[in-house]
């Protein structure tokens, strides 16, 4: 691989990171909405209290992730060591997505960990 393709893979691999995070807000909001209204029909108003106390600790936490990970990409758009690190254990713990999540994992961990060429746009 040479270093266009090199560069390339990592501008590809920032792309997707970027649409993962704006999926990952969007499906945080969606999940405090319905996580609400579910527990409205199912508990009554204790049920949507405790169901929307929840749901607000879940989008907290998409959101926190969603935003780093628009860091993280971003770090990997322009190149940054740290970036290609953080990816990279990010993707460890993407090995325990079985089976989708590991095929990507694999994929990610291979191109920034163990490829040369990828390695070296980051230097």
């Amino acid at each position: 691989m040479d270093r266009k393709t090199a560069e390339l893979v990592v501008k590809v691999l920032a792309v997707l990171g970027f649409v993962g995070s704006v999926l990952g807000l969007l499906m945080s909001l969606f999940g405090l909405l319905g996580i609400s209204a579910f527990g409205g029909i199912i508990g009554g108003l204790a049920g949507a209290a405790v169901m929307g106390v929840l749901g607000i600790i879940m989008f907290i936490v998409s959101v926190i992730f969603s935003v780093v990970g628009f860091f993280v990409s971003l770090g990997l758009w322009k190149f940054k060591n740290w970036a290609r690190i953080v990816t990279i254990v990010f993707s460890v713990i993407g090995l325990l997505g079985f089976p989708f999540g590991t095929i990507i994992s694999i994929v990610v961990i291979y191109l920034l960990g163990f490829n040369k060429d990828v390695i070296a746009t980051f230097k």
